[in-house]
């Protein structure tokens, strides 16, 4: 009997390891909102519709299908899988294409061009609440602060405003996508931990909802992400950073860098001037 269970044992040692399954390879673009949002740094206006704003969507498209990818994904609350189902099916029916949403856009377009199924949903909606911070600060005699974010955003908004009119869709997200830019617009985030005091932190409060935020986010993109799956994810810029750190810990994933599919970011830093924009002429459609 002992004989029979060594021999299991060192057939079991000397059997050749299973290979393991292929990562899948994950894209992720992050967006500004081509329509008004909600969002804690607000996105410039522009004319979604028009001839110009167009062909540069059209232009990005072109650069992000060469990726290839398998399944798309979009800042959709992942609960309404359903009702985005059936949004992609109106726009394959033809309708939707006066749509001004980014998931429309660019999402349904790449996805009905590469003959997609369907749009994967993966957001988890939660509400920042910044009036706790605002009565933080009063009480603690710290209105500086108040004037101190409004001048940030104020500043950011304004950045994104100059960007949007002197730079093309893609060149914008070339910018946003940009590591150290993504750190730059991450540490707003970090910077409202000032209006904390010891005895009172809804900053700290705030930041938690937004990271678990993001954390569910990732959970229901493990969940859509197979074995060598090609997933591109279109999501606001604000969640690029926790993204890209929570795909690079997950060794069932290789992140894919947006550089590879954007044209060169004219913009090292928001902190500086936006340059005049170049009177090269633009990439052909297509190329890098």
């Amino acid at each position: 009997m002992l004989a029979a269970i060594v021999a299991c044992v060192v057939a079991a040692i000397l059997q050749e390891p299973k290979a393991a399954p292929p990562r899948s390879e994950v894209l992720i673009v992050g967006m500004f909102h081509f329509n008004a949002d909600n969002d804690m740094v607000k996105s410039a206006k522009h004319d979604v519709l028009g001839a110009k704003f167009q062909a540069e969507v059209r232009e990005t498209a072109d650069r992000l299908a060469r990726f290839k990818p398998n399944k798309i994904v979009v800042e959709y609350p992942a609960a309404d899988q359903q009702k985005l189902d059936k949004l992609y099916q109106q726009y394959l029916d033809g309708k939707r294409r006066d749509s001004k949403d980014e998931i429309d856009q660019l999402g349904s377009r790449l996805a009905s061009e590469l003959k997609l199924e369907r749009l994967y949903g993966f957001d988890q909606p939660s509400d920042m609440k910044f009036q706790p911070l605002m009565e933080s600060a009063q009480k603690s005699g710290r209105a500086d602060l108040l004037g101190e974010f409004q001048a940030k955003t104020v500043e950011i908004t304004q950045k994104n405003a100059e960007i949007a009119a002197k730079y093309s869709v893609s060149e914008h997200l070339a910018i946003l996508n940009h590591p150290p830019i993504i750190d730059e617009m991450h540490r707003l985030y970090i910077w409202l931990l000032n209006f904390d005091t010891p005895d009172n932190r809804p900053a700290a409060a705030l930041l938690a909802d937004w990271y678990l935020r993001n954390v569910n986010m990732f959970e229901n993109l493990q969940r859509i992400a197979e074995p060598g799956d090609r997933v591109l994810v279109l999501v606001g810029a604000g969640h690029t950073k926790h993204l890209r750190d929570l795909v690079t810990q997950d060794t069932s994933m290789h992140l894919n860098e947006a550089a590879a599919y954007l044209p060169p970011t004219p913009v090292p830093s928001m902190a500086g001037p936006v340059v005049e924009k170049p009177n090269d002429p633009a990439p052909a459609h297509g190329n890098p």
